[in-house]
């Protein structure tokens, strides 16, 4: 066959384009057959090394294990006793109401047997929840409640029917809520006592204004009272005088 060379001329270029482009792709074909097998073969030694160490360390002892168990023991110890002190600090809010006809320790707890579980918790729903509740209001009295009692601490409101006991879940959980709420309370009163306690500070060497026949000064955080005593048309009683300075 012959070629014409004035063709081959004309068409050098692209055959010369053409030709360039398959040795590249059999190049590139080459690289990464080659690279491929080299990085399998490299991961291969590698692992195999791993698992050949492993085998020549041996099983560990007993000796190594236990200051292991032992660094455990010790903080498993720290946490149980970090555990009790905080119950002991919270034990006396797990209340329940009077009368229960059964002991509530969890909230997986049985409410009685089987038979009479459904009676029980129905029982608690229907009577024993809302006696919680009675004196609540006078426990931080005088303090007043905006815009009422009830709304500041509203009482869990049932759905079930007779026939549909509350599940022990629903209990607990409306029985968590009474016992955070009363602990508010309680911080509520303690504010309040707090703040009803003075300090006796009366100095007895201080002078005092003419016609005063006594002196006491009280203090605490948030209050001072200065007051001085004046002779009463009662011999046995002394009045408050006007002199006394007002102070907060």
């Amino acid at each position: 066959m012959k070629v014409n060379k004035d063709t081959l001329k004309k068409n050098g270029f692209w055959l010369g384009l053409g030709t360039f482009v398959a040795i590249w792709l059999v190049a590139l074909l080459a690289v990464k057959v080659g690279g491929g097998e080299s990085a399998q073969k490299k991961d291969w030694e590698k692992a195999k090394t791993t698992i050949e160490g492993a085998q020549k360390g041996g099983v560990k002892t007993k000796a190594f294990q236990e200051p292991w168990v032992s660094h455990g023991a010790k903080f498993k110890g720290h946490k149980d006793t970090v555990w009790s002190d905080a119950w002991e600090v919270q034990k006396s809010m797990y209340t329940w109401p009077d009368r229960m006809p059964v002991r509530i320790d969890y909230p997986d707890d049985l409410w009685g047997d089987p038979s009479n579980e459904q009676s029980n918790r129905n029982e608690y729903r229907d009577r024993l929840y809302a006696t919680q509740f009675e004196g609540l209001e006078q426990l931080v009295a005088p303090v007043e409640f905006d815009p009422s009692f009830d709304v500041v601490f509203p009482k869990q409101e049932w759905k079930q029917t007779a026939r549909e006991a509350p599940t022990r879940e629903e209990i607990w959980l409306a029985q968590e809520d009474f016992w955070v709420r009363r602990e508010m309370l309680y911080m509520v009163r303690d504010a309040r006592d707090a703040v009803a306690r003075f300090k006796d500070v009366t100095n007895p060497k201080e002078k005092l204004p003419e016609k005063v026949v006594g002196h006491k000064k009280l203090h605490n955080a948030s209050w001072e009272l200065d007051l001085l005593l004046e002779e009463s048309d009662r011999k046995s009683r002394r009045t408050i005088s006007p002199k006394s300075p007002s102070r907060t």
